[in-house]
């Protein structure tokens, strides 16, 4: 049958002159899997389709999605409850561009649904626009006009929605993920099941997404909403997205092996208890990057036992943009965060950049005329986030930077806690320090001494240092499968 096939094709080749590179391709795709390889799910499989696919809308049945050719999502497609959707390792998925941007393409895995898209460092699976040339094989014709850095926001991204715990406002047990209408029921997540499995994720680079649907309301590279530790997740890309590169709602699944450059936003985002770790992973800074980490805590009560309610980030590599970027904070801390981060490495990042220890607070409701503030920014008299590290129930420390171009060592670490005299609370008509029961005026000679003797401890319990120290940092080897490697971003 096999060298029937062969024949077949030849014939093709030979007398149809018309056929098309790609079609070529395809072809010869289907004839090197045919007698199966043992590593692609669908190998022999006379299901495999010929053509192009397009998904749309909710699958209710479980599906595969094959490599032999590329497919295309159309507005949302969702992974029902009780599906299970499976991605052959060197599959190409492309989001098509929509007019109307609430038809933004995203694959949304619902909860009860599961993803299997097991790539591998030979064959990843690679999530991309439409507007990328690359064809199914994972090659580019010659002379492509090849998508940039500066190409972001052409699709959504990959949303996956699990039943774990997370804490939220009003201690509700279930939210809406942003990004998605709230019209939406598919959008849910959150729950009671910690252990909550939505799939196995691998070998996964993710290019070019992040549409804004709204204000406040983006796609992020990849979200994970409630995931739960039975879900595994390692060796990610994400490259040139609008929002957030990663960003855990709650849950608590782990991540490791994660490379997230050129973002929008933060590469990596904690909300809402997420309880997870975080190992082996880098940052790379493109020209609109904000934080490295930005991570915030509960929302609601704190869950039970407490260590529900910590993240961990270890063996991170962060690479800033340079000295001439204003901005871009290495990692910002609010909001109850909880957690540690530790054996970490730091550097290129400018005269700008810090980790900061935000105060949390109420907002204002008015500003005095010529204040830098604006209605609706946070009122910095709170200091929970002093009060945790002070406590030890957030940690940054046995990390190390190379703070040789930008701000010096001494200076990275601020404890931003903050009373400022230009807006009016929201309380009692005449801001103060005291406007929460929880507040303190930081400029009160014990305030002041005790913050210094923790930024005084913050630099001890870290290091500045030309080059990380071994055991320091994420090992890079590990990601000479992704485009950030194969580019040369990732030169280090």
């Amino acid at each position: 049958m096999k060298t029937f096939l062969k024949s077949l094709i030849l014939s093709l080749v030979v007398f149809g002159t018309v056929a098309c590179e790609v079609e070529t391709e395809i072809v010869e795709v289907l004839v090197s899997s045919d007698s199966g390889d043992g590593n692609n799910p669908g190998s022999g499989n006379n299901n495999r389709p010929t053509t192009d696919q397009t998904h749309t809308g909710i699958i209710t049945a479980d599906e595969i999605w094959y490599n032999n050719v590329i497919h295309f999502l159309d507005d949302k497609v969702v992974v029902n409850s009780g599906v299970t959707l499976t991605i052959e390792e060197g599959t190409v998925i492309k989001g098509l561009t929509s007019s109307d941007i609430e038809d933004a393409a995203a694959l949304i895995v619902a909860r009860g649904g599961k993803l299997n898209a097991i790539g591998s460092a030979d064959h990843p699976i690679i999530f991309t626009a439409e507007d990328d040339p690359i064809y199914a094989d994972q090659t580019y014709p010659s002379a492509a006009n090849r998508l940039t850095a500066a190409d972001t926001g052409l699709w959504g991204g990959i949303i996956v929605l699990g039943n774990a715990r997370c804490s939220f406002k009003n201690n509700v047990t279930e939210l809406q993920i942003e990004g998605i209408p709230a019209s939406d029921s598919y959008g849910l997540y959150g729950g009671t099941n910690d252990s909550d499995d939505s799939g196995i994720i691998k070998y996964i680079s993710i290019r070019h997404g992040g549409t804004n649907i709204g204000a406040g309301n983006e796609i992020n590279g990849l979200t994970l909403g409630g995931v739960g530790a039975g879900t595994t997740i390692s060796n990610i890309e994400v490259y040139a997205n609008q929002d957030d590169g990663i960003e855990f709602f709650g849950g608590n699944v782990n991540l490791t092996n994660a490379v997230v450059w050129s973002q929008g936003d933060d590469a990596y985002d904690i909300d809402q208890s997420y309880a997870g770790n975080i190992s082996n992973i880098v940052y790379i800074a493109g020209e609109d990057s904000d934080h490295a980490f930005e991570i915030d805590g509960r929302e609601g009560t704190a869950l039970s036992p407490e260590s529900r309610n910590k993240f961990s980030i270890s063996n991170a590599t962060a690479k800033g943009p340079g000295n001439a970027a204003e901005g871009r904070e290495i990692a910002d801390f609010r909001s109850y965060a909880v957690g540690s981060i530790t054996n970490s490495y730091f550097f290129n990042f400018g005269v700008d950049a810090d980790i900061e220890f935000d105060g949390d607070g109420t907002k204002y409701t008015s500003v005095v005329d010529g204040s830098t503030k604006e209605v609706g920014d946070k009122v910095a008299n709170n200091p929970t986030i002093f009060d945790a590290y002070q406590a030890g129930d957030l940690l940054f420390n046995n990390n190390e930077f190379n703070s040789s171009i930008g701000k010096s060592f001494t200076s990275i670490f601020a404890i931003k806690w903050s009373v400022p005299t230009d807006a009016v609370s929201d309380n009692n008509g005449a801001f103060d320090a005291f406007d929460s029961n929880v507040s303190r005026d930081p400029s009160a000679v014990a305030e002041s001494a005790s913050i210094a003797a923790a930024i005084a401890r913050l630099q001890s319990e870290n290091t500045s240092l030309a080059n990380p120290s071994e055991g320091i940092g994420a090992d890079t080897s590990n990601f000479e499968w992704t485009l950030a490697f194969t580019s040369g971003a990732l030169d280090f």
